[in-house]
């Protein structure tokens, strides 16, 4: 925690998913001290770590800013619900842990627009390979389809681990070709 008069190299306002590997990068040399930013509390909630708690994270103003959008011409000027994360981990903490890659044939045009190395091919090894491991309880790597490691199994009791896990595996067995090569 800052205290009054120390001073720092950079200063990243926001701990969401990019704020918080922006801060790791630029502090993990040790060259630069840095300043992380987050208007929320940690993410203790323990709404935040199960699917399905996204039903109570949705309207809670203590973990989510709950923004409207400007009034949409497309919907007769209606405004649109956008929630938006505000706690640490920013809106991947409150999106009821979904994770997708995204449609192969956007990252081709993003190539084929000039984004070199932005095409599927040369994406989808970062999407296959883990990047966040917990030291403290080790865990299995159920599919390369998550963004993280998993414990869905570390508590065979738990009937929600159980059922989300051959969900996954179920899911991840019916979507093969091209998102598996």
């Amino acid at each position: 925690m800052a205290t009054d008069g120390e001073s720092f190299d950079y200063i990243v306002a926001g701990a969401g998913s990019a704020g918080c590997v922006i801060a790791a990068r630029l502090s993990e040399s040790g060259r630069y001290r840095v300043l992380l930013l987050e208007a929320g509390p940690k993410d203790t909630s323990p709404w935040i770590h199960m699917p399905m708690g996204y039903a109570k994270l949705f309207a809670n103003p203590q973990l989510n800013w709950m923004y409207e959008s400007e009034p949409e011409p497309e919907l007769d000027n209606r405004t649109m619900y956008q929630p938006r994360g505000k706690v640490l981990g920013g809106t991947s903490s409150i999106n009821g842990m979904v994770y997708m890659r995204g449609n192969p044939g956007d990252y081709d045009e993003w190539r084929q627009r000039g984004c070199t190395g932005w095409d599927w091919d040369n994406i989808l090894p970062y999407f296959k390979s883990p990047t966040i491991i917990d030291e403290i309880r080790p865990r299995k790597l159920v599919s390369h389809r998550t963004p993280r490691w998993s414990n869905v199994d570390s508590n065979p009791r738990s009937l929600v681990s159980r059922i989300y896990a051959k969900t996954d595996i179920a899911a991840d067995r019916e979507h093969r070709g091209r998102l598996d090569s």
